[in-house]
């Protein structure tokens, strides 16, 4: 085949090849046409979705740091209520993450942040079922208000599958596979979950696109060398900032303002487990 610049080399017919190329010529000009557009709109849409200024997070702002103090000891006040046995170890997550604003998300916030809080107590007896109901017993007197259609699942599953130490379909079953619970202590929410310490997991807030404000993780190794059958896991987690698209700290108005977060608010971001309690 030859080339559009052999053709016009070569002495031309009358009514013949010159004719040919122009229409070859103009057929391809709306496919370079679809392409340019294409390209350019591309463009505008990178372009649209990189033009948003840089937002920081703030963590260091000394309304942010009040706000986080207030996390952390409504969160302390919450597990020292719930916790029915001697505290194992602690663990604690704190973590800001940052919204999208594209051309296809909209995040209300450029960046948000939460606090979790996990501690592992001791089983008061080494029957899953005396301490499941022994626990529902103590977080009543504590103060606190059971969720009966969490802990009525744990209690349940426990005498249907866990008392025979298999499930419906005859596979073992233990406390590792219990659902969470979730109680109200201090008017915060609290997760409680019954595992071994071999089926703790740590968190991954290490991620590419987050900010760790602070994490310090569980000391399993002691907990797991003592021999210990199964722990109460008990968790709770506070969203306690929130910045817009503008640098504008939400909740901000005055030296004396109060988080616009309501108590017990959590937080699931993208790339990790949800670390709202009991879900």
């Amino acid at each position: 085949m030859r080339s559009l610049r052999q053709t016009r080399q070569r002495p031309l017919e009358p009514g013949g090849d010159r004719l040919d190329v122009m229409r070859r010529s103009a057929a391809r000009r709306p496919r370079r046409l679809f392409v340019a557009t294409v390209g350019c709109v591309a463009l505008v849409l990178a372009v649209s979705a990189c033009s948003q200024g840089r937002v920081d997070p703030q963590e260091y702002d000394p309304y942010t740091v009040a706000q986080r103090a207030d996390a952390a000891a409504a969160a302390e006040a919450a597990l020292s209520r719930a916790a029915g046995g001697v505290v194992l170890t602690t663990e604690t997550t704190d973590v800001c993450s940052p919204g999208q604003r594209n051309w296809w998300v909209q995040d209300l916030s450029a960046w948000t942040c939460s606090r979790s809080s996990r501690w592992l107590v001791a089983a008061a007896s080494g029957d899953p079922g005396e301490v499941i109901a022994g626990y529902r017993a103590h977080l009543t007197d504590a103060g606190c208000t059971v969720d009966e259609s969490s802990y009525g699942m744990v209690e349940r599953y426990w005498a249907d599958w866990g008392v025979a130490g298999m499930d419906e379909n005859g596979d073992p079953y233990t406390v590792d596979d219990l659902p969470s619970a979730s109680a109200m202590c201090d008017n915060q929410s609290v997760g409680i979950a019954f595992r071994t310490p071999a089926a703790v997991r740590a968190p991954a807030p290490a991620l590419s696109s987050s900010l760790v404000v602070e994490y310090d993780a569980f000391e399993l190794d002691a907990v797991t060398g003592a021999g210990i059958p199964f722990v109460v896991v008990l968790r709770t987690s506070r969203g306690y900032h929130s910045v817009d698209w503008t640098g504008e700290i939400s909740g901000k108005e005055g030296d004396d303002a109060e988080s616009d977060f309501p108590p017990g608010w959590c937080a699931c971001y993208s790339g990790s487990d949800c670390d709202c309690p009991g879900g």
